[in-house]
This record gives C-alpha cells, sequence and structure tokens, in this order.
C-alpha cells in the first residue's frame, strides 16, 4: 500500500482518510516498550556496568557513611591497633607515662571522657553527639563534611579508576566461558567507568583542596601560612598543627596544602581536560595519552606520599601495583609479538597493513580482531587500536583492485 503525505492530508491508494495532520511527524504504528522488557535489555546488555555502578555506589556510600558514624579504622588505629611502624612514635603524657601515638595523623575525636582515658585520648572509640563533626560555626561543620566525604569518594573512586584499566586481566577473564556472557562488552564498559569516574574524582578533589577556605570566606577566619613546616617520610611536608584553630578563629596553611591547592586546580581544571581534548588527540595521540597517564601517576604519587594518607596505603596501592602488572604484561607477553608487516600505499592518505600470524597465536584468532599497532622504531609511540580481517585460509595474497586505478570502490 502506498502513502502520500502532503502538508494537510494523507492519502492511502488513492483514498483520502485523515485530515488535516501535523506536518511535522507522521506516525503510522507506535510500539510501547514495558519497564519489564526495557530492565531486562538492561541486565542483559549491561550486567557488568550496571553491576560495577551498584557495587562502587554502594561500597562509597558505606565508606562515607562509617566515616561519620562508626570510624572503624581512624588514621590513629594504624599506629596504636594495627601496630604500622611507620605510623608509630612515642609520646611523653603529663602522667610521665610513654605511650605508642600516632605519625599518620589522627581523626577528630568526641567521644566520651572513659573512652578518651581507656586510649590515652588517642584513638577513636564511640560516636558522640552531631556526627561528630568539629567545633565551630557552620562554615566549619561544612567544610568538617566536604572533606571527609571528598576523602572518602577519592579513595573508592582510585581504586575504580586503576581497576578498570587493567585492560589485559579483564580481557583474558572475558575470554572464559563462564565469563563470556557477563563481560562480553568488558572493554567498552570499563572505558566508560573510567571515564565516569575521572570526572568524580577531579570534582570530590577539587572540593578536597578548595574546602579549606570556608571559614574565612563566610565566618571571617584568618588564613595563616606556617612555614615551620617539618618533613616527614614518605615525601610529605607536615603542617605540625591543626589546620582550623577555633579558639582564635584562625586557618593554618602549610607548604603542602598551597601546593595542592595549585598543582590539584591545575591538574583537573586545565591538563586532564586539554589531555582529552579532540584537538589534541587528534594532533599527537601519543603525546595526548602519555600527558594523561603522567597526570593519573602523580595525581597517585601526590596522594601517596602524605604520611596522613594510610588509607590510600592500604586500599589504593594493590590496585596500581595490579595495574602496573598488567601494563607490563600487555607490554612484553601476553598476546604480544612481533611481526614483519607488508605495508601497501592506496593514496596520500591510506595504507595497507598486511601480516601474517605466528602458530601459537591462531587459536586465540577471531574473524574481527583487534589489534593495537605500534612500530617498533619507536618505542614510545603509543599504540593504536585496529579492528582487523582475518584471512582463515592462512595464505598472505595482496587484495584485487588496489593499484588498479580505474577501481572508485570504496579502499579497505
Amino acid at each position: 500500500m502506498l502513502a502520500n503525505i502532503s502538508d494537510n492530508t494523507v492519502t492511502l491508494g488513492g483514498e483520502n482518510v485523515a485530515k488535516p495532520l501535523s506536518n511535522r511527524r507522521l506516525v503510522f504504528a507506535e510500539h510501547t516498550i514495558s519497564k519489564k522488557e526495557t530492565l531486562k535489555f538492561i541486565l542483559s546488555h549491561y550486567a557488568y556496568r550496571t553491576f560495577m555502578v551498584v557495587l562502587y555506589v554502594l561500597v562509597s556510600f558505606l565508606a562515607v557513611i562509617d566515616r561519620f558514624t562508626t570510624n572503624h579504622s581512624p588514621r590513629q588505629s594504624f599506629a596504636i591497633t594495627h601496630d604500622w611502624g611507620i605510623c608509630q612514635k612515642t609520646k611523653l603524657l603529663n602522667s610521665g607515662l610513654e605511650v605508642i601515638s600516632s605519625a599518620c595523623g589522627g581523626d577528630y575525636f568526641c567521644g566520651s571522657e572513659s573512652d578518651v582515658a581507656a586510649h590515652h585520648g588517642q584513638l577513636v572509640k564511640a560516636v558522640g553527639d552531631n556526627w561528630c563533626l568539629k567545633e565551630g560555626p557552620l562554615s566549619v561543620k561544612i567544610f568538617d563534611i566536604l572533606s571527609r566525604t571528598s576523602g572518602r569518594v577519592i579513595i573508592t573512586t582510585t581504586t575504580l579508576i586503576f581497576l578498570t584499566i587493567s585492560h589485559c586481566s579483564w580481557n583474558h577473564l572475558a575470554s572464559k566461558k563462564p565469563c563470556r556472557k557477563f563481560l562480553w562488552n568488558v572493554k567498552r564498559d570499563n572505558l566508560w567507568l573510567h571515564k565516569v569516574g575521572g570526572r568524580v574524582i577531579g570534582v570530590c578533589t577539587v572540593i578536597h583542596v578548595w574546602s579549606l577556605l570556608l571559614p574565612a570566606i563566610f565566618d571571617g577566619y584568618k588564613n595563616t601560612l606556617v612555614t615551620l613546616n617539618s618533613f616527614s617520610w614518605p615525601a610529605q611536608i607536615s603542617l605540625g598543627t591543626q589546620s582550623i584553630v577555633t579558639s582564635n578563629m584562625t586557618v593554618n596553611w602549610g607548604v603542602d596544602d598551597i601546593w595542592r591547592l595549585f598543582w590539584m586546580s591545575l591538574m583537573f581544571l586545565c591538563l586532564f581536560p586539554l589531555s582529552r581534548a579532540y584537538k589534541v588527540l587528534q594532533r599527537n595521540y601519543t603525546l595526548a595519552m602519555w600527558l594523561h597517564i603522567g597526570l593519573g601517576f602523580g595525581y597517585f604519587f601526590d596522594s601517596w606520599r602524605r604520611r596522613s594518607h594510610p588509607h590510600v596505603w592500604l586500599f589504593n596501592t594493590p590496585f596500581f601495583l595490579w595495574y602496573l602488572c598488567d601494563r607490563i604484561a600487555a607490554m612484553t607477553f601476553y598476546r604480544h609479538s612481533e611481526q614483519e608487516v607488508f605495508l601497501i600505499k592506496l593514496d596520500e592518505n591510506y595504507q595497507l597493513l598486511m601480516w601474517k600470524l605466528r602458530p601459537e597465536m591462531l587459536p586465540a584468532r577471531q574473524v574481527c580482531d583487534i589489534y593495537k599497532l605500534r612500530s617498533n622504531k619507536r618505542r614510545f609511540e603509543f599504540s593504536h587500536p585496529f579492528t582487523v580481517a582475518s584471512n582463515r585460509a592462512g595464505a598472505l595474497e595482496r587484495p584485487y583492485g588496489v593499484h588498479d586505478p580505474t577501481w572508485e570502490g570504496h579502499k579497505f
């Protein structure tokens, strides 16, 4: 049946059946998808992505709630309870008793007097009133909330960042039959998770370093630069005093605080966006990627070097080391080989690359595999992914029509 659509009428088979109609859009039939079908589609096509999002949000939520309630693992506990030698120092009490104290910082304590006495005033034991927030005006409490929340989210998101770019590990799992259906699109899902995680960690980091200005902006606290900073292992320049002193309405800034304010702002407001800018990637893909990776390493080291960040050592370092091992595997032995490549020039902008796989790599071959290619003469060049076609016969033949000047078809 033929349909003729004019500005005001629709004619089917020569018979006028409707008037007037909008000239913007005509819908002959509409297929509505139920919520159940939509949910089934998401779970079948985005099962891994959905699982990771739910897991990440849940872990981050529990980590933030813990920071305001149970505080299961305060920074003092690494020295006093967990016996981390790197976090231990001795402290002489007024009573003359020498006790183990924390060199890795301490979380704000507002427990009962008996809790203070039981642990010589060092270890958080219970939760006081008002979510155990710092004493002071509203701006101080908002700073405390933002600092704690962003700190915990940064820790969980850093783990997500390194986990989702360990591509060899995920690719190996996806090749196993029990995991194939669940991880069928794991590379694309991980890249999406990595991008979202990067934006979350950028927002949280900027909030984390700038929120210390709130008491000065809203309640007239005086910003003071503390120059007598001490160096502590691994590479922290310690403030040596409290950041906010409510009694004299002072906000103390150390060298590390000024540095992180500048460096984190430059990193997330300028350099990271620059490394992912389309024009930069188009002009020099290798330079943009190395800039992105270098910034990631720099960010992790800046968090890791601070002695007051033992949670980073505990929860982020294992995943960073996993990522390093994964990258080494990708660059050395995991589905990695050097082959002689035949180059056939198509025109000024395109060339055809052909090579023959080694016998040990044939079992893993599929119809349209993705290969990351890099010239062995350019060791620091970032490899480029290409989708290729495999010749099942195993013969390396020149394609028909490459040098035919009359050929007007598409060039592969």
